[in-house]
């Protein structure tokens, strides 16, 4: 009499768990990594719009009224994140701010206490 099975072996059960572990495991792996890239890029156009937001300030400016040296520290909020944003007027003095109508501009955005971006400009007063 011949008995008629039905269903896996133990063994093939193993082996199928096991063939899951493993792709689990690495798909795992790669969704960590793109979460962390996705954040690190959201962080760094936040930084950008940060950037844009305060060059657009400077720029409704006066470049005589700005002073023709020195630093500041601003907080900005862009998206959900606050950044901090460090600005530096016309660091060589000669080559860009020699004239009271042009001012060099640096910025330098940081956020969580580590720097994402930062930018480098030249205003002019076209009038």
């Amino acid at each position: 009499m011949m008995r008629s099975e039905q269903g896996f072996t133990l063994l093939e059960t193993l082996v199928a768990l096991v063939l899951f572990a493993v792709v689990s495991s690495s798909m795992t792996s790669a969704f960590i990594t793109h979460v962390k890239f996705n954040t690190s890029m959201e962080v760094k156009t936040g930084a950008i719009a940060a950037a844009q937001q305060v060059l657009d300030d400077l720029r409704s400016q006066d470049p005589s009224l700005m002073g023709s040296s020195g630093s500041t520290t601003l907080t900005v909020s862009a998206g959900d994140r606050e950044y901090e944003v460090d600005i530096t007027l016309c660091e060589d003095l000669l080559t860009f701010c020699n004239t009271a109508n042009i001012r060099q501009i640096s910025l330098d955005i940081w956020y969580a206490g580590k720097k994402v971006y930062e930018v480098e400009t030249v205003f002019t007063k076209l009038k």
